[in-house]
């Protein structure tokens, strides 16, 4: 059966891919900024995590809006 505590609509990860997008450019944002000196590179490898994450989760909830609208 069924949980629906455990399913997600396209909205909600299309919203995800948009916050991780938010975060991933903060954290880039982190990774030039001259005051965190040697941990820009960790903040700069960290945004690129989130937004190849962010990337997948933006590809599914398209895919399972185009579904839905089927």
């Amino acid at each position: 059966m069924r949980d629906p505590r455990l399913e997600l609509t396209a909205q909600e990860l299309i919203y995800a891919a948009t916050a991780l997008r938010a975060e991933a450019r903060r954290s880039s944002e982190r990774g030039i900024d001259p005051q965190y000196g040697s941990t820009q590179e960790i903040f700069r490898e960290a945004a690129r995590g989130t937004e190849a994450l962010a990337d997948k989760i933006q590809r599914i909830g398209e895919q399972v809006a185009r579904h839905s609208a089927s």
